[in-house]
């Protein structure tokens, strides 16, 4: 009777042992589940995103050529700025104000007495001269003082007022 040579041996052991180990891997486990979204979701005809922030209570805000969208994990709504504009920055200080950076507009959202978001504009606090500031590109905070950074000036606001710093 003719032997086999060590090396055929050894692949039929192989593969009587290894590969049928492989088909009992589990493809699809600890993959994380994701959900796509466009414009036909949220119902705006824009569908850039400038700025993404997530609350405290797990409210995602994205800022958008339209205005500043909020997802609840099912719905989406619109929250449109005084002047129509594009939102392009979003910050959250501690006590989980959003401050929102948009086109000639700046500002923060608060809930108002039916339990939805709602805008209030802080520009009304800025002078005169300064009002033609342009798109707010960042909106950061630091050490409790908002900081809204447009092209040309950057706005501190702090204990209810409003300094500017030109650049």
């Amino acid at each position: 009777m003719r032997r086999l040579p060590i090396s055929i041996v050894f692949i039929i052991i192989y593969s009587l042992f290894a590969v049928p180990g492989l088909f009992a891997q589990n493809i699809t486990g600890g993959n994380p589940y994701i959900q796509n979204y466009d414009d036909k979701d949220y119902k705006t005809p824009e569908n850039q995103i400038w700025a993404v922030l997530q609350d405290q209570r797990g409210l995602m805000y994205f800022g958008n050529n339209d205005g500043l969208l909020e997802f609840d994990g099912t719905n989406w709504r619109l929250i449109v700025m005084p002047n129509k504009s594009v939102v392009r920055s979003l910050a959250m200080d501690s006590t989980g104000r959003i401050y929102v950076g948009a086109k000639s507009e700046f500002g923060y959202i608060e809930t108002d007495t039916t339990g939805l978001m709602q805008y209030i504009s802080l520009t009304g606090k800025i002078p005169e001269k300064y009002m033609n500031f342009g798109d707010v590109w960042q909106t950061s905070i630091i050490n409790d003082q908002i900081i809204f950074r447009t092209a040309y000036f950057v706005f501190f606001f702090k204990d209810n007022e409003i300094n500017v710093l030109k650049s």
